[in-house]
């Protein structure tokens, strides 16, 4: 079954890299990454399944794609061309 963006809500609730402690609520890192996820989750799968995947394995890539995401934005890594990033990351985990 898909993840949709309400599912991913609670499934970004990841512990605080420092303390280990699990957030309250979404910090602004996940908010921007699920509306990454909300805005290029069609797109992008339509995008892995083109190169002959099957959709379950579609489905992981665009969740580690999307996990790969929310680390490189933690780690203050560059925010310019999010876009084409995130469809360059899903050619290397399709690989």
């Amino acid at each position: 079954m898909p993840i949709t963006s309400t599912d991913s809500v609670d499934a970004l609730h990841l512990p605080n890299a420092v303390t280990g402690a699990f957030t309250a609520g979404p910090s602004e890192i996940e908010r921007q990454v699920l509306n990454y996820f909300d805005h290029f989750r069609d797109s992008l799968l339509r995008y892995v399944l083109a190169f002959g995947l099957p959709v379950h394995d579609g489905e992981e890539i665009i969740q580690e794609v999307f996990l790969a995401l929310f680390c490189h934005l933690q780690r203050g890594k560059s925010r310019q061309n999010l876009q084409g990033w995130i469809f360059r990351v899903a050619v290397w985990k399709t690989f």
